[in-house]
């Protein structure tokens, strides 16, 4: 898994933005806003845009949208670029796991 995380304003509003990869759902962003602690938008390919906890105002659930959405198709096209960590074998933990109980050893 791989994950980034960014700050965002637009209309005067600064939100926090968690994107990047995750094996099992693909793609994902989170935006988050100060008024609430879980996700206000949650888009991933495998399920699609989950909606959170909505802010007090509808403005600011519409800004984190846009926000979503712009920043989900970035990803897409590339404009923004993630390391898929889980294909390093450095950073995936099942590698390490199945390197640790089936040791080789000689030239194999």
């Amino acid at each position: 898994m791989s994950r980034y995380d960014t700050k965002v304003e637009i209309y005067g509003e600064t939100f926090s933005v968690s994107y990047g990869h995750d094996l099992a759902t693909g793609y994902f962003v989170q935006v988050y806003h100060p008024s609430v602690d879980e996700p206000v938008i949650d888009i991933d390919e495998l399920f699609g845009a989950t909606v959170g906890l909505r802010p007090a105002s509808k403005d600011v659930f519409l800004c984190a949208q846009e926000i979503a959405n712009k920043t989900f198709n970035k990803i897409r096209s590339g404009e923004i670029t993630i390391e898929r960590m889980e294909r390093d074998p450095e950073n995936h933990l099942g590698a390490q796991l199945a390197a640790q109980m089936m040791p080789t050893s000689g030239s194999a």
